[in-house]
């Protein structure tokens, strides 16, 4: 209701201004974080599939997705799925993946950078599966992900799922073709693997970083 008041209108993510629709001039200003990439040592098993979820489990995850795409990708190769989280639907979310026959390794929390990046290091994919009734444009474990140079599965629209098309950072995730998604997953390149993980920092450099959130405000004021 206080929009047209505003000289100008800032929003967090592309996403927002369908919702918003402003009359005015505005600015996307991405949400941004202060630490640096983490080292990537990757030791990634050829054998099998690590998958990891980091973040709070609860009701706007998409549970019923994530354990279609792990069934999918078990189908194919052993599968470990790794836990960095608490939640209230962590049981549940647990209980199905048990179900697919996929080994599951419960971190807990992890608030230790090093520690966190020892998990990314062996897994192949981060999981960024949100309900599609959800309106986010971007996600703050995209940032942890991006951060530790870790490929995502993306279901999530506008912002995010340009910038996994645009900047080769993974697979978005279309619920119609998950056999299609779970062959291409386990019959990656090293090769292509190695440049998607050089990828998720690139993009957190340019879009994402301390530095370029001041630098927005800067111009936006100059």
């Amino acid at each position: 209701n206080n929009l047209t008041a505003a000289d100008r209108v800032f929003v967090e993510c592309e996403l927002f201004l369908d919702g918003l629709k402003p009359d005015r001039e505005y600015t996307v200003l991405h949400f941004a974080r202060s630490q640096q990439p983490m080292p990537i040592h990757a030791k990634l098993d050829t054998a099998a599939i690590d998958l990891v979820y980091l973040g709070s489990i609860n009701n706007i995850i998409d549970i019923s997705l994530i354990r279609k795409i792990t069934e999918a990708v078990v189908k194919i190769k052993p599968t470990r799925f790794h836990i960095i989280g608490e939640g209230e639907t962590k049981d549940r979310l647990i209980s199905e993946l048990n179900a697919t026959g996929a080994e599951v390794i419960d971190h807990g929390i992890l608030f230790d950078p090093l520690e966190k990046q020892k998990v990314f290091d062996q897994c192949h994919y981060g999981l960024n599966i949100i309900k599609p009734n959800v309106m986010v444009g971007l996600t703050m474990k995209s940032l942890d992900y991006m951060i530790g140079g870790l490929p995502m599965l993306n279901s999530i629209g506008g912002d995010t799922e340009k910038l996994v098309e645009e900047y080769n950072l993974g697979f978005n995730v279309d619920r119609r073709t998950l056999e299609e998604l779970a062959e291409k997953i386990t019959h990656e390149e090293p090769e292509v693997a190695e440049t998607r993980r050089l990828n998720m920092q690139k993009v957190y450099l340019e879009f994402f970083s301390e530095e370029t959130f001041f630098r927005t405000l800067d111009e936006v004021n100059a």
